[in-house]
């Protein structure tokens, strides 16, 4: 006769228990791998749609001669670009984007200062931002190139991109001076360039004997001035010599001066 008999066993409650927190830390840990990397994505999201409104407005400038989108004057040189989004949204400068009544529009001109536009973008959804939305605004404003932060509001500060546009070259040989007329756009500029400059002798030399006077400097002195009522430039060569190198005079005697110009709309 068998004096053992088999006896089916389960677990006991000390190993449920610990299965069961096994459990529930898989799971609290998976959860939260799965929410932080939701969150990135969102966060990803928000850079990428900032980048191409900033790209946009980029593109926008270089295409209508170094105007912001939707630039207007408002008083006394103010500017505002309040209408920035729908005008960039009605030129199909970009495909889609979310929650687009979110986005404002806002320039800032300071006197001496490159010309700047703002986007703005507040995470808030209710009448109080949540602790989480402040912080997927540090998060997004913390990966945006020119941004600030105050409570859920991220700001995107944007530079005026330079535009040049050439109008007109061309060189002044054998004059001194010559009148360039100024081309009618908002920013027009003139930019000179010396090809050649004579050296003169020294009229106290020995005769016969070529004795050059050293050049102290050169430049292209350029006046605004108007013919017949057209605003022009009047661009001149002038040397100074190394006896004197700050007196600057176009009356040097020398015929072989050239200098070559151009003349863009910035």
């Amino acid at each position: 006769m068998n004096m053992y008999s088999n006896r089916s066993r389960g677990f006991t409650l000390v190993e449920m228990m610990v299965v069961s927190a096994l459990l529930v830390a898989s799971v609290v840990f998976f959860s939260q791998m799965f929410l932080a990397h939701t969150e990135e994505k969102l966060v990803d999201f928000h850079v990428s749609e900032f980048m191409t409104l900033s790209n946009s407005t980029r593109a926008y400038v270089q295409n209508i001669d170094g105007v912001w989108p939707g630039e207007e004057e408002v008083v006394d040189g103010t500017t505002s670009c309040s209408d920035g989004f729908t005008v960039l949204k009605a030129g199909g400068y970009f495909a889609e984007i979310r929650n687009e009544d979110k986005y404002v529009f806002s320039c800032l001109q300071l006197r001496g200062r490159t010309p700047v536009l703002i986007i703005e973008y507040d995470f808030k959804s209710g009448a109080i931002a949540t602790d989480k939305e402040k912080e997927r605004a540090r998060w997004v404003a913390s990966l945006l190139p020119s941004a600030s932060i105050s409570d859920s509001k991220v700001k995107l500060y944007i530079p005026k991109p330079r535009v040049a546009q050439l109008i007109e070259s061309g060189s002044v040989d054998g004059i001194l001076d010559s009148d360039i007329e100024k081309p009618a756009c908002r920013r027009p500029r003139l930019s000179t360039m010396i090809k050649s400059v004579c050296v003169k002798s020294d009229p106290e030399g020995a005769e016969g004997i070529f004795n050059p006077k050293h050049l102290g400097g050169y430049r292209v002195n350029v006046t605004d001035t108007e013919i017949d009522d057209v605003e022009h430039w009047n661009a001149k060569l002038e040397v100074s010599y190394a006896d004197a190198p700050d007196e600057f005079s176009s009356g040097n005697g020398c015929n072989e001066l050239r200098f070559d110009y151009i003349v863009y709309c910035e």
